[in-house]
């Protein structure tokens, strides 16, 4: 696998773990936190 292949990836994986269940929870009661 290519080096840039593997950041998109890792990229992919961090976008998903900001929206796992848990955090969705701490922006639901800290919103302005995003972002």
């Amino acid at each position: 696998m290519k080096t840039k292949e593997i950041q998109k990836i890792k990229l992919e994986v961090k976008k998903i773990e900001k929206h796992s269940p848990q955090n969705m929870k701490n922006e639901m009661e800290h919103p302005k936190v995003q972002r």
